[in-house]
């Protein structure tokens, strides 16, 4: 009787034990960690991509930067706040082509895809363009005589510009894009090539738009095109344009559920 009584009350104990990890178990909230995206990789993702509204030094009008590949950049992250499978990065960044600058505070939206964290958007915060003066530029004072505001040089004839290289991840219902500006009294060519890859149709649409039809695609409306792909796995681009603000677009729009990778070498040429 006494050894069925200890192992009855043993047992008890375990089952009391047991019960009570259970429960720290089931109110123990999960750690979220925060992902590491080193500046490198940020250096990396946004080549090729756009940063729209950065105002110049002087108060004109806002432009829109692209990043290349072969820019100096000097990135500093500030601050990373992981939502699930997207997170918000914001930096400081430096860095500058042949006549301007561009530094200040961006704002990079990441989204978890097949377990890579893939750059899908940046916004400006702060960043402003600046020329990048000769050595024995001054700026002008109030009450003194201003000197002639120095312009950007016009393209040398003929130029080409890189405007997608390499590849792209594109996630299910989503865009990438890619600005341009064809300066006046000039006229560009759009050439290369893409290829696209998942899903059940390996497919992509790519276009070429302006502004307005830009703005368009952006919210969901039918637009006019200077090229459609039309929905392909593989193609080609030879597009002339006249002077403008474009864009080359890669569209994921119509897949409800697969990322797609996408592989592109597409010049512009300016004549």
């Amino acid at each position: 009787m006494r050894r069925t009584f200890a192992i009855s009350f043993c047992l008890l104990i375990l089952l009391i034990a047991t019960g009570a990890e259970a429960q720290r178990r089931r109110t123990r909230q999960p750690v979220r960690q925060r992902p590491y995206i080193s500046p490198e990789k940020i250096s990396n993702d946004l080549v090729g991509l756009g940063v729209r509204n950065v105002p110049l030094y002087d108060g004109r009008p806002s432009d829109t930067w692209t990043f290349a590949a072969d820019e100096p950049k000097t990135i500093r992250v500030l601050q990373t706040k992981p939502a699930g499978d997207t997170a918000t990065l914001v930096i400081d960044i430096i860095t500058n082509d042949a006549n301007t600058q561009l530094a200040g505070k961006l704002r990079l939206n990441y989204e978890r895809v097949a377990g890579d964290w893939i750059l899908t958007s940046v916004d400006n915060l702060t960043a402003r363009l600046r020329p990048i003066s000769p050595p024995d530029y001054s700026p002008p004072t109030y009450g003194a005589i201003e000197r002639p505001r120095q312009e950007p040089p016009a393209y040398e004839r003929p130029t080409s510009v890189v405007l997608a290289r390499g590849g792209y991840a594109i996630r299910a219902g989503a865009y990438q894009y890619f600005p341009f500006y064809v300066n006046p009294s000039t006229t560009g060519t759009v050439s290369g090539g893409f290829r696209a890859a998942g899903g059940g149709g390996n497919d992509i649409e790519v276009y070429i738009l302006d502004n307005i039809q830009f703005e368009n695609f952006a919210n969901g409306h039918s637009v006019s095109t200077y090229y459609n792909s039309g929905r392909v796995t593989v193609g080609e681009i030879r597009t002339q344009l006249g002077p403008g603000n474009y864009f080359l677009v890669f569209s994921n729009k119509f897949s409800v559920f697969t990322a797609k990778a996408i592989n592109a070498d597409i010049v512009l040429t300016v004549r």
